[in-house]
């Protein structure tokens, strides 16, 4: 359903689960499909902050992040956005010491 473009929403309404437990499956679906791009998902804006954030804070854990929006970028925006941060070539050569 993500493949197709379905929001959260849809795919929590159509599989009968939690919101919360849908962002993990959606997650998971950026992960393995190496999806770099959340547009669709978050706001471009949102994702060009948490980027920035995630170089000085890391992407290991959210909270880091979240505090320094005080409450403006919520958790479910920044575990997408962390998802796709990891695929991105440059974190991988970053975290691989390169």
């Amino acid at each position: 359903m993500f493949r197709e473009g379905a929001t959260v929403e849809a795919v929590a309404a159509e599989i009968g689960r939690a919101r919360s437990t849908v962002l993990g499956y959606l997650a998971d679906f950026i992960q393995e499909e190496g999806i770099v791009d959340p547009t669709g998902w978050i706001e471009p804006v949102d994702f060009d902050r948490i980027r920035a954030a995630a170089g000085e804070f890391g992407v290991e854990r959210l909270k880091p992040t979240y505090d320094s929006f005080e409450g403006q970028v919520n958790y479910d925006t920044i575990r997408i956005a962390f998802a796709c941060i990891r695929n991105q070539p440059a974190f991988n050569s970053q975290s691989n010491g390169d």
